[in-house]
């Protein structure tokens, strides 16, 4: 059982006689209380404390292996092999395929075909003998591929040659009409230029992916340390005599609650930390990926999840509460844990823009300052202003529902 924080009864008989100030000054004295005799009793538990911060140090662990996994999948992508029959007929060709092909020249159509079935080569090319007449002639050169229908890299090899194919095609083309002395200006009627905005997908998948990890980070390193502070003292028995000290349970909750919130604002800032120090050694130069990784934007992404972890905190509290016993709290606070995952779905783009809501202007936040944008000071000011009226309407809830004997005789 933990040690039980002894509190003079007869300061809080008189709390109601007091001024306004007194008031404040006991409520200040009694969370203080609450909140150092909470801090204490958790970091003596060694083995809670670690599994309270275990997520804030493996998540950024697991974002930084797919990253370098990434990296080297790109450095071991190699040249799909060709087998090329008659190269020598067309140089030109040849030289072509050299760029994005590893060729190899085959005298055999047989060991060709040899090789492809035993994946020696992902593709087989066979140029015909008479391509140097039908080039002369402006015939169109019908070229014969071999694919290996069950294999994946053979099918994409051939369609790397499509391309490749297409543009040799298309060039080929001009200089005909060159040499019969057409414009190939002319023959274009249509010219498309595409201009790409916004993130790739791959890029906009791995900022998705590390919001998550900065989000649960908060969310994990705070959960444990309030089941134990609620569900945890009901099973041991220990809330009760607590209560039975005081005549307003609010600054009870509140000192606990400020536990909660200060070890999920530590395990916040460990993941920002060790993601921070993880991406500034990993080669992402290599990816098509641009991070901002100035210290400011790190120090902003932990002031955007401030917010979160206070909301967040204040619901494990509420929600640890609700529970008869410590296993009970911890699946209800595992399914809350799904809350910020579902709200960065793509319907959670579609809700009203501005508006201060939890967990999703968050979400939207740390996306923005992970491409490089800065966090708006006013809207900030404003949901934290919003969070901080919900966590003081979800005290004084709590309070009124501790006063009932009914919760505690649930345990």
């Amino acid at each position: 059982m933990k040690h039980v924080a002894q509190v003079d009864v007869e300061s809080f008989a008189k709390a109601k006689q007091a001024s306004p100030s007194q008031r404040f000054h006991q409520w200040f004295i009694r969370v203080s209380a609450v909140f150092v005799k909470e801090w204490r009793d958790t970091w003596k538990d060694r083995r809670g404390t670690q599994s309270a911060l275990m997520f804030a140090l493996l998540g950024p662990v697991v974002v930084l292996m797919m990253l370098q996994s990434s990296i080297d999948t790109s450095r071991d992508e190699t040249m799909p092999v060709v087998a090329l029959l008659g190269g020598e007929l067309w140089p030109n060709l040849s030289t072509q395929l050299s760029a994005k092909f590893d060729v190899q020249p085959e005298k055999s159509s047989t060991l060709a075909l040899k090789n492809l079935l035993a994946d020696k080569v992902d593709l087989v090319l066979t140029i015909p003998e008479h391509v140097d007449s039908y080039l002369k002639g402006g015939r169109t050169i019908v070229l014969d591929v071999a694919v290996k229908s069950a294999r994946s890299e053979s099918q994409k090899a051939a369609s790397q040659l499509r391309a490749l194919l297409q543009n040799f095609n298309d060039t080929a083309a001009q200089m005909r009409l060159v040499a019969h002395g057409a414009s190939p200006t002319q023959m274009q009627v249509l010219s498309l230029n595409v201009a790409e905005h916004g993130p790739s997908a791959r890029f906009q998948t791995l900022t998705q992916v590390m919001v998550i990890m900065l989000l649960m980070g908060a969310f994990f390193s705070g959960m444990n340390v309030a089941i134990d502070t609620t569900a945890g003292e009901r099973e041991r028995e220990s809330l009760e005599v607590l209560l039975a000290q005081s005549t307003n349970p609010a600054p009870l909750w509140l000192g606990k609650y400020l536990v909660v919130l200060s070890f999920a604002l530590i395990g916040g800032a460990l993941t920002v930390a060790l993601l921070w120090l993880g991406l500034s050694q990993l080669a992402l130069y290599e990816l098509p990926l641009k991070l901002n990784l100035s210290w400011n934007t790190w120090l902003q992404i932990w002031l955007a999840m401030l917010p979160f972890a206070a909301l967040m905190s204040a619901l494990q509290m509420v929600f640890a509460l609700l529970a008869r016993n410590y296993k009970e709290a911890q699946i209800y606070l595992t399914l809350l844990a799904f809350l910020p995952g579902i709200l960065t779905l793509p319907f959670a783009a579609k809700l009203p823009e501005g508006l201060p809501i939890p967990v999703v202007q968050e979400t939207l936040w740390l996306q923005t300052l992970l491409r490089g944008g800065e966090l708006p000071c006013l809207p900030w000011c404003t949901l934290l202003a919003v969070v901080i009226a919900a966590v003081t309407a979800l005290m004084f809830a709590s309070a009124r529902a501790l006063r009932n004997e009914r919760m505690l005789a649930a345990s």
